[in-house]
Parts: C-alpha cells; structure tokens; sequence
C-alpha cells in the first residue's frame, strides 16, 4: 500500500504535526500577551498578572497539546500493531 493511499484513507495521521506547529505559535502568543501586559499597565499588578500568564499560560498549553500528542500517539502505536500482527499471522 503507498503512502498515498494511506493517507486518504486516514491510515497516517498528521495531526501530531499540526499540534507541534500550534504548540510552537500559542507559545509564542502567550509569552507576548504576557509580556505585553506586563508593560503595558506598569502597576504591580499588571507586572504580577504578566508572569502568571507566562508560565502558567505556557504550562497549560503544552500540557493540552501532549494530551492530543498522546491521543493520536496511541492512535498510531494501534496501527502499528495491526500491521505487525497481520504481517506475522499470514
């Protein structure tokens, strides 16, 4: 079977690509919705609020992206199996 029919049959995924390519502009966009809250109000708050989004924005997002990495990852290891146990049963 080719690739390409594999693929349009949705035998390989692509998601987990699409989710590392996400992952990489939602961090980038939390880091500087936090930074620019950061500076732009320079009360202590502000400078407060700033950091949490950071590092607890960054954290959740990545910790969501591997949740749906995880999902379609066992999606492929079942896939994986099938063709192994059909490839030594025959």
């Amino acid at each position: 079977m080719s690739k390409y029919s594999e693929f349009f049959q949705f035998k390989v995924m692509i998601s987990s690509e699409i989710i590392r390519t996400s992952y990489s502009v939602g961090a980038i966009i939390i880091t500087g919705f936090g930074i620019f809250r950061m500076v732009g109000d320079l009360g202590y708050n502000s400078i407060l609020i700033g950091i949490i989004i950071v590092l607890m924005g960054n954290i959740v997002w990545r910790i969501l992206c591997e949740g749906w990495i995880l999902f379609f990852s066992i999606q492929e290891t079942l896939s994986n199996i099938e063709k192994n146990t059909r490839q030594y049963s025959s």
